[in-house]
């Protein structure tokens, strides 16, 4: 399974890069720019909220339920506050 995603987003990109190549050299280099920004601003929200598993995991070892019900709040609100400024 991990292949198979693997080829598929790699054919993902391939087969962009050609729509972008027909469209011309200006939208091909465009691609090009933003994709790692694209990369960086999902990379910072992707680490920023697996911290919320980490708290959550640590609450259910201990027993402590109410934290539990925290840390998920917590990590709904901060995904919905990260998300904002990845879809601009």
């Amino acid at each position: 399974p991990l292949m198979a995603a693997f080829l598929a987003q790699k054919g993902m990109q391939l087969i962009d890069t050609i729509m972008m190549g027909y469209i011309g050299p200006s939208a091909l280099a465009a691609g090009a720019l933003s994709t790692p920004i694209l990369m960086m601003f999902l990379m910072l929200c992707m680490g920023t909220l697996s911290a919320t598993g980490v708290f959550i995991a640590r609450a259910k070892g201990a027993e402590n339920f109410h934290e539990i019900n925290s840390s998920l709040q917590s990590g709904l609100h901060l995904a919905g506050l990260l998300s904002i400024p990845s879809m601009i």
